[in-house]
């Protein structure tokens, strides 16, 4: 059982703070131990863009064991962490303090059907009127569609809202919004979640997102198969071309 107040969140931070001073001390003791000596710096420059200074002193062994057992503690300390916090929370009965525990959420609904599992896609966009005709048909062409599409357009000075009602979808237009891409969806989901039943999902997909065929499926089916299941996520990729830069940003 979950003990009520306590500040497992202040606890957890304050020891990570302690352990990673622990071990900067310790590899700072190892370094002072071990009187390093330099030739100096030395200087490169990589692709022809960036100036790199290096410095090809090699640290003796008793610094790389040390960092070493330095890195095994932290995989240790943080492994051990994460698997009490989550057995915390997937055993806790604390309605109040975890009301979306899943020991509570089967108790609530067990022999209580609440309908099949729908989705709500809602898809943020800014001046998005050259990605957003492809990001609502690879929705659309999903083999198990979602049951709604609203495109969330955020003070658009171009064709995005046009597009989005050409393609057939629901445009939500935000209002006096400052808060850019969560003021969005904040507006669209103060009027949407009310509305919402038990099994009725909201999926939130950026808008130069292309799905891949079949993602929805998967996902509506762990809903289905899993109660206590709040939330599925995918990996993302970026297209190809531009090198590794254009690729990060494409990723980001």
């Amino acid at each position: 059982m979950a003990q009520k107040g306590f500040p497992i969140a202040r606890v957890i931070g304050i020891g990570v703070v302690g352990i990673a001073g622990m071990a900067g001390l310790l590899l700072w003791l190892a370094i002072a131990l071990s009187d390093p000596t330099s030739p100096g710096a030395r200087e490169v420059r990589l692709f022809d863009t960036w100036d790199v200074v290096y410095d090809d002193y090699i640290p003796p062994v008793r610094v790389l064991v040390a960092a070493i057992i330095v890195a095994f503690i932290f995989v240790i300390i943080a492994a051990t962490v994460e698997r009490t916090v989550t057995n915390r929370y997937r055993r806790s009965i604390d309605a109040e303090g975890l009301p979306l525990a899943p020991k509570i959420v089967m108790a609530e609904t067990r022999g209580v059907f609440h309908g099949p599992v729908t989705i709500t896609v809602l898809v943020p966009a800014h001046n998005e009127a050259d990605r957003i005709s492809a990001t609502i048909e690879a929705l659309k062409n999903q083999n198990d569609g979602p049951e709604r599409i609203i495109v969330v357009a955020d003070n658009c000075t171009d064709e995005t809202p046009d597009l989005a009602r050409a393609a057939g979808v629901e445009v939500f237009e935000t209002q006096n919004n400052k808060f850019k891409k969560a003021g969005g969806l904040n507006q669209a989901l103060k009027g949407l979640l009310p509305r919402l039943g038990e099994n009725d999902i909201v999926m939130i997909v950026d808008a130069d997102t292309v799905l891949d065929q079949g993602f929805l499926s998967e996902a509506r089916r762990r809903f289905t198969d899993d109660r206590a299941l709040m939330a599925v996520g995918g990996l993302f990729y970026g297209e190809p071309g531009e090198g590794w830069i254009g690729q990060y940003q494409r990723n980001e």
